[in-house]
């Protein structure tokens, strides 16, 4: 497989060599480089847990905030483990965030948060603590830190305010343009406006402020978000906003400030195959491909990848139908493959002969331009149909035979994936057997 111990990725993060970290299932963490994916296996088996979040200090120690565990930091002497006893706020550390100066910042779900400070190159200590009362008793769901070194949190109620000088300042509500939902996702755009993810609200975004207050405004789009659970929010290097949900991601462009945004949206039929994202789980990372992790495994985006090394689309069976039902729901479930194809040595009743195959391709840069071809061989080279958007094709009063079903997709006509295929063998009814006819 491609070497991941678990489908669910919690948490992505680029250290500063390029490596890229990610927190699988609740099985420990996973390095991903030239070398391909491995285990880390430094912890001893300490982060076999749920971890939402992983940074990296000015020292280049990564810091892992665990569900229960508390903080582990790891350097070049080993793992350092921080918990409630040792004077953490709570042991269920969500989020994990740099300021430009140097400073962590911790958000714990219940507890509040805490600023770790550095004194040299190897020590850390809890500057402050900004209890939860200060927050009135709302849970935090998510911290982001602007350009200025402001840090931002946002609640389970609705609200968004930031730290200044240790205390929760500015804070914005329903009666500054939010919608009073909990929000899971903060992100800020080059010019400095702060986005956010709704549960079921969709996207806002800050309008400058009035008397100290943030305004917020729902974010106008040519057509609606196809779900408005968002799950996590970046900007890719071009300005493009990705927001991801339960059933995929959405890029948003905007022509123009102020213009309605573009959505184009990649899920499951689109070959955004994780499907449902993670909480803030997505970085665009320093040669600009653009990562997340999702409930069914890490999905990579290469943005530039048209012009720096071009790739076929890639393409998978949407679905095999025998008479129009779903191969899944039929005698001959058992050989499906798992990934919607079919595993080898069907073989079908001679009154079972009329199918029909679904297929998609995606191609992320230019997901119009994807054209198919097909072709059914019986034993002869069959010549491939011509190109066309179709993506479906139906064989009716198939003669008994071997049978192979093949299927490519192309965005320019000129470069083509390898070949999807589905073999499948029609037999004969018993009294066109030659033992019969000759009785």
């Amino acid at each position: 497989g491609d070497g991941l111990s678990g489908n669910r990725i919690y948490a992505v993060f680029e250290d500063r060599t390029g490596k890229i970290w990610l927190s699988v299932s609740q099985d420990g963490l996973q390095v991903f480089d030239s070398s391909g994916i491995r285990p880390f296996t430094r912890d001893s088996g300490y982060l076999k847990v749920k971890c939402k979040t992983i940074a990296e200090d000015e020292s280049g120690r990564l810091w892992i905030g665990t569900e229960g565990k508390g903080v582990a930091v790891f350097d070049s002497a080993g793992m350092h483990v921080w918990t409630s006893a040792t004077g953490l706020p709570s042991d269920w550390v969500q989020k994990i965030v740099r300021d430009p100066a140097g400073n962590l910042w911790l958000s714990t779900a219940l507890n509040g948060l805490a600023q770790v400070g550095f004194a040299g190159d190897d020590s850390f200590y809890i500057k402050r603590i900004i209890p939860p009362k200060v927050f009135s008793g709302q849970q935090i769901t998510s911290i982001a830190v602007d350009a200025s070194g402001k840090l931002w949190y946002a609640t389970q109620n609705g609200a968004v305010g930031w730290i200044a000088d240790g205390r929760p300042t500015g804070i914005s509500g329903k009666k500054d343009g939010l919608p009073g939902v909990p929000i899971r996702c903060m992100a800020f755009d080059a010019a400095g406006v702060l986005w956010v993810g709704t549960k079921g609200e969709g996207i806002f975004r800050s309008v400058g402020d009035a008397a100290g207050r943030m305004q917020f405004e729902s974010i106008r789009l040519k057509r609606p978000l196809i779900s408005k659970n968002i799950y996590l929010l970046m900007f890719d290097p071009t300005g493009n906003l990705w927001a991801g949900s339960e059933i995929g991601v959405d890029r948003i462009s905007f022509p123009a400030a102020g213009a309605a945004g573009e959505l184009r949206h990649f899920g499951k039929y689109e070959g955004f195959l994780g499907i449902e994202t993670c909480q803030d789980a997505a970085i665009s990372d320093k040669s600009g491909n653009l990562w997340f992790g999702t409930m069914n495994g890490l999905m990579k985006y290469t943005p530039t990848q048209r012009s720096a090394m071009r790739y076929p689309p890639l393409l998978h069976f949407q679905n095999i139908a025998l008479f129009y039902k779903e191969l899944g729901e039929t005698p001959y479930a058992g050989w499906m493959d798992g990934r919607g194809g079919l595993r080898e040595g069907l073989e079908l009743p001679y009154d079972q002969n009329h199918l029909s195959f679904e297929f998609r391709a995606v191609d992320l840069d230019d997901p119009d331009g994807i054209r198919y071809r097909w072709r059914l061989l019986t034993g002869q080279d069959t010549a491939w149909s011509p190109l066309s958007q179709q993506q479906s094709v139906n064989f009716a009063g198939l003669a008994p035979g071997q049978y192979s079903f093949q299927v490519q997709a192309s965005s320019d006509g000129l470069l083509f994936s390898a070949p999807l295929s589905a073999s499948f063998a029609i037999r004969a009814p018993f009294w066109a057997n030659w033992w019969f006819r000759a009785l």
